[in-house]
């Protein structure tokens, strides 16, 4: 987002328009209005000032963004330019830090998995819409594809499982809406060989940990007795 603000918030200043957040204006300020009431009155410290701030951004910033300075394909086209070469450079710190001992993945430059494996596949969906898309020209396809390794390849050596099912769901949803089947078989043979050299690096462990989806799992046993703490919490107050 702050990359994008960057990027367009010149093209606002030259053009002199204002600054809207649109007709989604009220409902926004009265979700963040609620969630600043209820953080102060159960106030975390630091930890409630972090979620602010990403409710801020998720919502506010990137409402602002789409609405206020997106006025035409091409400046859609930038920001999804920008995404994608941010996220190459993140698949780069990854394949950087494993190569250099940091084989258990889970953080990439102090970042979680969970926060950082989200965007590689955003970063991968994104690569493989261009890699597809007959716009685009031929020339430009080649670093396109480098991107693409590269977000697939992060993605992997990050251990977020999360991230390669939404990588797998966007590349396929955006395959059936073209209707394009050829698509399919380019697709498997890019990423089938990724994964399986991804793969066959890892460690037993990592391998292990990133494999295990069963309810036995531990990160399955943390995730359901989170949610029943945070039922509990809630049926409390």
């Amino acid at each position: 987002a702050l990359i994008m603000l960057l990027v367009l918030m010149p093209m606002v200043a030259l053009r002199r328009k204002s600054v809207t957040a649109g007709p989604l204006k009220a409902p926004l300020l009265v979700f963040l209005g609620a969630s600043i009431f209820a953080s102060v009155a159960h106030w975390l410290g630091t930890a409630a000032v972090v979620q602010l701030g990403r409710m801020v951004e998720f919502t506010f910033v990137t409402t602002v963004l789409f609405t206020a300075f997106i006025r035409n394909p091409r400046q859609m086209d930038l920001c999804f330019t920008l995404l994608l070469i941010l996220d190459a450079c993140l698949g780069v710190a990854a394949i950087i830090g494993f190569a250099a001992g940091a084989r258990n993945g889970l953080y990439i430059l102090g970042m979680h998995k969970n926060a950082i494996g989200p965007s590689l596949a955003c970063g991968a969906v994104v690569g493989f819409v261009y890699l597809r898309s007959p716009d685009v020209r031929t020339s430009l396809k080649k670093w396109i594809l480098c991107a693409f390794i590269l977000c697939l390849g992060g993605a992997i050596l990050s251990l977020s499982r999360g991230a390669l099912i939404a990588t797998l769901a966007g590349c396929l949803l955006v395959l059936w809406l073209r209707r394009d089947f050829k698509g399919l078989m380019v697709a498997a043979a890019i990423a089938v060989p990724i994964f399986v050299i991804c793969w066959s690096v890892l460690p037993e462990d990592s391998a292990k940990y990133a494999g295990d989806i069963s309810l036995g799992a531990r990160t399955m046993q943390f995730r359901l007795q989170h949610q029943a703490d945070m039922i509990e919490a809630w049926k409390q107050s």
